[in-house]
């Protein structure tokens, strides 16, 4: 971004096995605070992506054995009922 004066937080430690590094633009009101209170906030905001990626994983896999739980559940109660009959 040429000509343009941005404060700038780099992450080098992702922890991410894709992304070696992350560039964070501070906001323009928030710029003039404790730059180490700002590195913080950056590392846990990294840290949080990592963890809703782990919950996003962990919500489909319950929600397709959700879905597949209550098709065998259907499947054996229809059973049930056509062999009474």
């Amino acid at each position: 971004m040429k000509g343009v004066n941005k404060n700038v937080i780099e992450i080098t430690d992702t922890g991410s096995d894709c992304f070696e590094r992350a560039i964070l633009f501070v906001r323009a009101d928030k710029a003039g605070g404790d730059t180490e209170a700002l590195r913080t906030r950056a590392r846990q905001y990294i840290a949080g992506l990592r963890m809703r990626r782990k919950m996003l994983r962990n919500a489909r896999l319950w929600w397709t054995l959700a879905k597949y739980g209550s098709a065998l559940a259907a499947g054996g109660a229809i059973t049930m009922l056509l062999l009474k009959i």
